[in-house]
Formats: structure tokens, C-alpha cells, sequence
């Protein structure tokens, strides 16, 4: 690892930030508040790397839902699978999207944790802001994350009455609608509600085993929050929200070109299309519902502020899909079952932010209950299940989990200049899996084995862990305008169990130290912002996913070691000008990792088949590219008319790994998004016509190597990968009263 290089990089970046004032029009950034000290700061007085969106900025960069973050926020890559999107910051995240397994890069809504893998499938609606922020936030947040949480922050109904929405048709025989209506029902007391319709009616490939089309997608949901202002000294924050999102994405999979399936199979269709048997109709069949309810209570003593923040949620997540990706019965996978309900409770006290020495102390308690629930929970089927025909096996085995947390974090002011930050959080935890494996042969027995239609193979496992997890930060002002910052965080992703193929042996919790060195800088009256960090991370007991055809095999792989640098520049050219540049470079090497059936192989008549037990040390961490690029640009125009404008968003990303063996590579590629828009001259009329990926990038948004066995004749199912999204277009209608 040679740290010294992002340092001379940061050290560059610093001093081309010096250059004198060249007389640019006098047209300043937009200046964003955010919350991730849970405080309201500007993002440039904040010694955490972060990147903090507006609602216009997302609208602009046609940025939907937690999907699309990444085209617009250097160092977060995101993949998807079974109707889940996983985030990966900085090279961490999780691979596992079974039931019952949490993220290590944490979505948070208004402060709640999500404890869902699945909660990264969500559309926005009525957002505020996003704030994606970066590395181990192991203090103040409710759930210690090893990679960093997405925060989403939603729009609060004040006193004045809005109106605004959209009506938008594209191609894919596509039509969305949003509506969002707020204001004050008293003098006291102010509304809103926010409703998403969203559907697709065609899909992007055929299948070619059932000579259907591909299911397109869905999404409908509503948000409605409510402010009472109980009193000058109290406010009661009231929301209610659902979602169901409707899609095959992840799940539709096909052959690499050049793998042959266990049966033979080769890809024989275009890069979108897949030649799947299962359902019957050959349509994988998902959705996932996701609703909840949060209560926050603010009151304000002479001396601090006190914050309770309340909160249940489910989700439902239901998937029938073809695991094999195959014509033929080999793994198909029923997940009718797979249940999240979640009880959060968070009470902060923070002193008041005129105190030179600033602090906050809280608790958070969690009561959770996730995975494989009755009556089938999980059913997998076929003959690389078990050879019999009709036969399957059902997991039912739910994690529940009780964590309770203390922390506290305070910054002193030791001069106008000069600030000290630390803070510690202390968490105890308790995880139980039981449930039973349910193992059905055939009934009645037909084939005459003797063998009994049903085993019941029941199981209770339990396991305990408790942390600490602390931060130190220091915080030089150089100028009104430029900060310097460097801190050191120690945060933590609980343990957990596997859910398919349970085994009773815990997966332990993983860590990462990370340190920073970082600028926060606007010059030229806030027309010009550069914001800088290089980073180092010792990360330990890193939890990997193994996929063995019909298992997936959570693991403990040992160290890695993570450093890197970004760079988020941006500059008001002129008053219709907007110009964007980030980039992130990051080198990832497993540093220690145990021998193990880790690794696959893709023999030379096209077979994919395990390996030798090996280790993938020295390989880079899955999911990570050693550069990732974005440019933006936003250009608007005031006319006669009202105002036109054009935005375009480009992301580029180097290659990557899918697998810890380094075999599956996806290739570098590049996403282009755009939009042309006309607004009115009163602002309540507008059109947008929009593109996605309008350069029509062939690439994968998620592979895998299913290599169940070893030894003549058996093989695995093989090399797979699910197509991401082809270029796409359409027109908004818009309006605003």
C-alpha cells in the first residue's frame, strides 16, 4: 500500500486551490445544511467526507432512488440482486442479500435505521436533501456501520400551501406520476402527503424458453408527515410511509457467453435477454413492501435540547426466481416468506450550539426480527438440490436481534481556530437464530426408496457481542473559507448466522480503523469549492460471501487493507454555468484470508467447477474499482419565455472484481445521463425531456460464479450475470402552485 502517494495527491490538491481570483461572475454555490453530527451545519464546516445532495440536484441528475446515487457521489459503487441494491463505499460493503443479514453501508430515513439489506430498493419521494457520508460512523447513528450510511432527509410541511408534481411517459411503454401537497392546517400545526406511481410495461429482453417478454418494473407508494408545534419550547414530528417496488432486475440472469450451464446450456440470445424455465410462465415474480411510522419529539430546555426519535417498520420481501438461469430444473428459488419488523428507539440530549464546548449524549435500543419466516420461508428446488423430482427443502429460521447502545460526543473550541472532536459509543448485542430446515422427498413415495416425505431438522442457535467504537478529530481553520481536518474512527458490523444452509456457527462482527486527512475549501466568494480526503482503513474479520451453487456462505475472511484519495470540485462559472468534477482512487488488497473453497475455475470445455481450497489473499476486494470518475454540468438559461437549460451527469468506473477469487471481472464502463428542460417565466409550468445511459452501456449489475461441486462429471451451474438497464428516455410534465 503506498499511502505516501494519496498524501502528495491531497498536497496537490491543496495547493491548485490557491490560485488567485480570475474574475468570474459573481454567481455563488449553493450552500447545503446537514445533519451528520446531527447537528444543522453547513457541509463545509464538517470533518467528515460527505456529499450532500438537493432535491434540484438529484431531480437534474435524474437520480430516483438509492439505485442511482452513485453516478453522482465519488467512492460509492452500487450493485444490485434480488431486489436489493448494495452500496459499497470505499471497498466495503455486503454481499449477502439473504434473509436476516444486514448492510455494512447503513439507509437511514429522517434519522431511522433501516435494517433491511432490501431498504436500498426505495424510490424518493418528497426528498429534501441525501447525505452520503463516509467511512465508520461507530458514534452518533443508531446502527454502527464498517462503510459509512446513506442518510435521506424528507421534506417538512411548513405554513405556506405547495403544489407540485410531475406526469412523465417514456419509452419501455412507461408512465410516472408524483404529487406532493403541504401546508398549514392551523397556526399551529402544518401537513403534507407525497404520492409515486411509477410502471413499466415492457422489459428489456426476452426469454428465449418461454418466447416472452421480461417483466418491466413498478412502484407506488405515499409519504405524509405531520409538525405540531406543541408549545415555543416543543415540536412533534409525525410520518407514515409505503412502498412496493415491483421488479425482476438482479434476478433475471443468464450464462456469460462462453460458460456452459450444469445442463449443457450455452448463451444463445442478445446481451439482455435470458433463457429461464422457471416460474413456469419463465417471469420471475418479486416485489417488495416497505412501510413504517416514526414519531420524534423535540423540546427545548434553557440549557440543551432534547430529541426522541420512535419507530416501527416492516418490510416484505417476495421473490420467485430461476437461480440456475437455465432451461432446465437445477436450483429454482421460492423466497415467499422473507419478513423484516423493526422497533427502534433513540434518545439524544445535545447542549445548546452557542457552548464553546459543544456535546451530545444518547442511547438507541433496537428489537428486530428478519429473515426466513412461516410457514415456507425459503424453498429451493431441482436436481442440484435434489435429485429426486418434486422434491425440495425450506429453511424457516428468522434472526431476531436486541441491541442496545450508549454514546456521547463532544467538540471543544480550543481557539477560534483550532477544534478537538471525540466521541465513543457503547453497544451490546444479542443475535438468535431458530427455526428448522424442512426436507421434503417425495409424497406420496412414489419411487418406492423407503425414504421418509418429510425430515424436520430443528435448530436454535444464539450469540452475544458487545464493542466499543470511538472517533478523534481535529479541525484547523486556515482561512474563514478553508478547513483542514484529520480524525480517526474504530467502528463495527455485527455478527450474524448464516440462513441458508445453517450451520449454528456465528459469523463474527467485523471492524475497520480508519484514518483521514482532509480539505473543506470555497474560494473566490464561494464561487469555487474543493473539498479533498486521502484515507487509510485496517479492516479486520471482514465478513465475504461465497456463493456454492444452491448455498451462500457467509464468512469471516480475515484482514484487508484499504487506502485512498477523492476529490469533489465545483464551480460556479458564471450565472447560467454550473460545472462538476469528483473522482475517487482506491487500492484494496486481502491481506490475510483463509484457505478454503474459496475460488472457481472455468474449465476448458466451458464448465464452471471449484477450485482447490485456496486463498484469495493478495487479490483486490470484490466490488472495488481502483478509479471511479464523475462530471457534471448544469447549464440554465433565463429567456423571454421563462428559462431553458440543459444537465448532463457522466460516470465512468474502471474495471472490477465480483468474486474474492478475482476471476469474474466486469469491464470498465461508462453512464451518461441528461436532460433538456423549459420552466416558465411564474415557475409553474415546465417539460423535461430526459435521458438514461444514452450512450446504451452493455454492462452487468450482477455477477456470479455458481461452482457447487468438484470431480468428473459434476459441474456447476455456471458463470452468471444479470443486465443492467439500456438506454432509456422520456418527457416530464411538470407544474408547481
Amino acid at each position: 500500500m503506498n499511502i505516501s502517494n494519496h498524501f502528495k495527491t491531497l498536497a496537490a490538491a491543496v495547493a491548485i486551490v490557491m490560485i488567485p481570483d480570475t474574475g468570474w461572475a459573481q454567481s455563488q454555490l449553493e450552500e447545503i445544511i446537514v445533519t451528520a453530527t446531527r447537528r444543522d451545519e453547513t457541509v463545509q464546516t464538517v470533518p467528515i467526507s460527505i456529499t450532500a445532495l438537493s432535491a434540484d440536484r438529484l431531480k437534474l441528475a435524474r437520480v430516483e432512488g438509492v439505485r442511482d446515487l452513485g453516478i453522482v457521489t465519488p467512492g460509492l459503487n452500487m450493485n444490485g440482486r434480488s431486489n436489493a441494491w448494495i452500496p459499497y463505499i470505499r471497498g466495503v460493503g455486503a454481499q449477502d442479500t439473504s434473509g436476516g443479514q444486514e448492510a455494512s453501508v447503513s439507509v437511514y430515513i429522517d434519522g431511522v435505521y433501516m435494517s433491511s439489506v432490501h431498504a436500498g430498493a426505495m424510490s424518493f419521494n418528497s426528498i429534501d436533501r441525501v447525505e452520503v457520508l463516509k467511512g465508520p460512523q461507530g458514534t452518533l447513528f443508531g446502527r454502527n456501520s464498517t462503510g459509512g450510511l446513506i442518510h435521506i432527509i424528507t421534506r417538512d410541511p411548513g405554513q405556506e400551501t405547495q403544489i407540485f408534481g410531475k406526469v412523465g411517459f417514456g419509452d419501455y411503454d412507461t408512465v410516472t406520476a408524483q404529487l406532493y401537497v403541504g401546508g398549514g392546517l392551523t397556526d399551529t400545526l402544518s401537513a403534507d402527503i407525497a404520492l409515486n406511481y411509477a410502471d413499466q410495461g415492457e422489459g428489456y429482453g426476452n426469454n428465449l424458453f418461454s418466447g416472452r417478454e421480461i417483466a418491466g418494473d413498478a412502484d407506488e407508494g405515499f409519504r405524509t408527515k405531520w409538525i405540531w408545534q406543541a408549545s415555543d419550547e416543543t415540536t412533534l414530528t409525525w410520518t407514515a410511509d409505503y412502498q412496493q417496488h415491483d421488479t425482476g432486475l438482479g434476478d433475471n440472469r443468464t450464462l456469460m457467453p462462453g460458460s456452459v450451464g450444469a445442463d449443457g446450456s450455452v448463451n444463445m440470445g442478445g446481451f439482455r435477454d435470458v433463457n429461464m424455465n422457471f416460474p413456469a410462465d419463465g417471469e420471475t415474480d418479486g416485489y417488495i413492501e416497505n412501510q413504517g411510522a416514526m414519531l420524534k419529539i423535540q423540546h427545548q430546555f434553557g440549557w440543551a435540547d432534547l430529541v426522541s426519535i420512535s419507530s416501527y417498520r416492516e418490510i416484505e420481501q417476495y421473490n420467485i426466481f430461476d437461480n440456475d438461469g437455465l432451461p432446465t430444473s437445477n436450483v429454482e428459488a421460492r423466497q415467499e416468506y422473507n419478513n423484516t419488523e423493526t422497533f427502534t428507539q433513540e434518545i439524544q440530549l445535545l447542549s445548546r450550539s452557542e457552548s464553546l464546548f459543544s456535546w451530545i449524549v444518547g442511547a438507541f435500543y433496537l428489537d428486530d426480527e428478519s429473515g426466513y419466516a412461516g410457514p415456507r420461508g425459503l424453498q429451493v428446488e431441482g436436481a442440484g438440490v435434489i435429485p429426486i423430482p418434486g422434491a425440495y427443502v425450506q429453511f424457516v429460521n428468522p434472526i431476531t436481534t436486541e441491541s442496545i447502545a450508549a454514546f456521547a460526543e463532544g467538540t471543544w473550541e480550543i481557539t477560534d481556530s483550532i477544534r478537538l472532536n471525540a466521541g465513543v459509543r457503547y453497544t451490546e448485542e444479542e443475535k438468535a437464530i431458530g427455526g428448522e430446515q424442512r426436507i421434503f422427498t417425495v409424497f406420496p413415495d412414489i419411487l418406492g426408496l423407503g425414504a421418509p416425505a418429510l425430515t424436520v431438522i430443528p435448530f436454535d442457535f444464539d450469540e452475544s457481542w458487545e464493542e466499543f467504537t470511538y472517533k478523534v478529530a481535529g479541525e484547523f481553520d486556515v482561512s474563514e473559507d478553508v478547513m483542514l481536518y484529520a480524525s480517526y474512527n474504530h467502528g463495527f458490523r455485527s455478527g450474524s448466522f448464516n440462513t441458508v444452509g445453517v450451520s449454528g456457527v456465528p459469523v463474527e462482527p467485523e471492524s475497520v480503523n480508519a484514518f483521514e486527512v482532509g480539505i473543506k475549501s470555497q474560494w473566490m466568494d464561494n464561487r469555487l469549492r474543493l473539498n479533498a480526503a486521502t484515507y487509510y482503513y485496517d479492516y479486520k474479520d471482514l465478513q465475504v460471501v461465497v456463493s456454492r451453487g444452491p448455498s451462500t456462505d457467509l464468512l469471516n475472511a480475515g484482514e484487508a487493507e484499504i487506502s485512498g484519495f477523492e476529490l469533489d470540485l465545483e464551480a460556479s462559472v458564471s450565472e447560467e454555468l454550473t460545472l462538476r468534477f469528483s473522482t475517487s482512487l482506491i487500492d484494496s488488497e486481502y491481506t490475510e484470508f483463509v484457505v478454503g473453497n474459496n475460488c472457481s475455475i472455468r474449465l476448458p470445455d466451458g464448465h464452471t467447477v471449484q477450485a482447490p481450497p485456496c486463498s484469495p489473499e493478495g487479490n483486490n476486494l470484490v466490488r472495488t474499482p481502483e478509479s471511479t470518475v464523475n462530471l457534471g454540468m448544469v447549464y440554465r438559461k433565463p429567456v423571454q419565455f421563462g428559462a431553458i437549460g440543459v444537465s448532463l451527469d457522466y460516470f465512468w468506473t474502471d474495471d472490477f472484481y465480483w468474486e474474492i477469487d478475482n476471476r469474474l471481472k466486469e469491464s470498465a464502463y461508462g453512464l451518461l445521463n441528461g436532460t433538456v428542460f423549459w420552466e416558465s417565466a411564474d415557475e409553474h409550468w415546465g417539460i423535461t425531456l430526459w435521458g438514461r445511459n444514452l450512450t446504451d452501456e452493455e454492462y452487468s449489475m450482477f455477477s456470479v460464479a455458481q461452482a457447487s461441486c468438484t470431480g468428473p462429471g459434476c459441474f456447476g451451474i455456471g458463470d452468471q450475470y444479470s443486465a443492467a438497464p439500456p438506454r432509456t428516455w422520456g418527457v416530464d410534465f411538470n407544474f408547481r402552485f
